[in-house]
């Protein structure tokens, strides 16, 4: 990678669209049975951030660009005690300062944790899980030698491509007319006007986050047969049924509560993975879009009717690849005044919730397991992790589903300023049932 190289436009993007109150920060959370080593910890952190370039820039603005340049300061992993730990979940990134990437852990006799935080600027959600991924194969390897752990083969001169989708090829012109769904798509984002999910006023964008924020909670919803099962029962992908039975959820939640009205529109966000066959030896970056899913609140009582709608609407994002849209409207905005900065909007709603289906993170990891599918490394095994999604200006809560030993596991964060923890666990809950609501035929 050839520094110093200008943030492409979904970088730049996440790069404005971060606050003190809302830090663009992801991340995940290892739970391990076992004691960490600390020179295990430090060496693999050190030969992820060399194997992926973006862990050690910082942001230089530069006129109307910013540049990413190399950061003079090296990324070293933070031992914290266990109440600094859990009283930090997550932090901000300060870009023009440091690197945008951390490395957080807690180790007692039998039990650790790890927890892997990255700007949004850096790494998508898909990205930051290949980081940990590479980290536990060089932990894995620090203690078996080289034949210990299959290392995920990178090539860094992909990255100088990160920010190409084709646009002004003949591969863009030829799908250049079915866009124009994409245009009426766009219109009807910026008319319609979502609703919070908790109507009241929201946190002043520079207040500091507080400690412990946000909340997560996490857990199994069902085994991936079951799961499997009930889609394919229903004519649907499993991403289908996960993003109609949050919907339903979300209703169900603000009827409840007496949030809000029957008509009010519930706006779910979901990224859409852009990696081709050519990124999969792609370094920790930015290959993702992002399209909207809007209903209004009385639409989501019938389950089966909603499901077939957002099968339509999914196939037809498929089919005329809508996933492009966003990036063409954040390249137009380059070149308008205020630019990409002008999107990152704190005064109105641009998601109710945010919902990622990540999939099996490791299914390709070749590390020992256990008898049921938990990954074992030296003297760790991985009993469980969460993934922490960042939340916006009036985004309350973000759900992430993957999948891990057999099973279905959701993590929800939460603005834990704005729901308590009763409400959290009550839309938890309410999410979990409708995953697992039996198929009508």
């Amino acid at each position: 990678m050839k520094l110093p190289s200008t943030l492409n436009s979904l970088e730049e993007y996440f790069y404005w669209d971060d606050f003190p109150a809302y830090p663009n920060t992801i991340g995940c959370r290892l739970h391990f049975s076992g004691q960490l080593n600390t020179e295990g910890v430090e060496a693999a952190a050190k030969a992820v951030s060399q194997r992926n370039p973006l862990l050690g820039v910082i942001a230089i603005p530069n006129g109307r660009k910013v540049n990413w340049a190399p950061s003079p300061q090296e990324i070293m992993p933070c031992r914290m005690t266990e109440e600094e730990f859990h009283r930090n979940i997550i932090r901000k990134f300060d870009l023009l300062h440091e690197p945008g990437s951390g490395l957080h852990w807690h180790a007692d006799q039998s039990f650790s944790v790890i927890s892997l935080l990255t700007h949004h600027a850096v790494s998508d959600g898909i990205g930051g899980l290949q980081l940990v991924f590479d980290w536990m194969n060089e932990y894995a390897s620090f203690f078996g030698g080289k034949d210990a752990a299959r290392h995920r083969r990178i090539d860094v001169n992909l990255l100088n491509g990160r920010g190409s989708y084709g646009f002004f090829r003949w591969k863009f012109l030829k799908r250049l007319h079915r866009q124009l769904i994409g245009v009426a798509g766009i219109w009807e984002f910026l008319r319609n006007r979502p609703s919070v999910l908790k109507p009241i006023p929201p946190v002043p964008v520079q207040q500091p986050i507080p400690d412990g924020y946000p909340g997560i909670l996490s857990g199994v919803v069902a085994e991936v047969p079951q799961l499997q099962g009930m889609a394919d029962a229903a004519g649907v992908t499993t991403n289908d049924w996960v993003v109609t039975a949050i919907f339903s959820s979300l209703a169900e939640w603000r009827l409840n509560n007496g949030f809000g009205r029957e008509d009010d529109l519930i706006r779910v966000m979901v990224p859409f993975n852009m990696r081709q066959i050519k990124d999969r030896y792609l370094p920790a970056a930015n290959r993702t879009s992002l399209v909207s899913i809007d209903r209004r609140q009385s639409a989501c009582r019938d389950f089966d009717a909603l499901m077939r709608s957002i099968r339509f609407q999914m196939d037809v994002i498929q089919k005329n690849d809508l996933g492009y849209t966003f990036l063409h409207v954040l390249n137009l905005n380059r070149w308008m005044p205020g630019g990409i900065a002008r999107l990152a909007r704190t005064d109105r709603v641009a998601a109710s919730v945010l919902v990622t289906n990540l999939g099996e993170p490791f299914k390709r990891l070749r590390l020992p397991r256990d008898g049921v599918g938990r990954i074992e490394m030296a003297n760790l095994k991985l009993q469980g992790f969460d993934l922490i999604a960042p939340l916006r200006p009036n985004t309350q809560v973000a759900f992430a589903i993957f999948r891990y030993a057999g099973n279905v596991m959701l993590s929800m964060t939460y603005d834990n300023r704005v729901l308590d923890e009763a409400e959290a666990q009550e839309l938890f809950n309410m999410t979990s049932h409708q995953i697992n609501r039996p198929v009508i035929k």
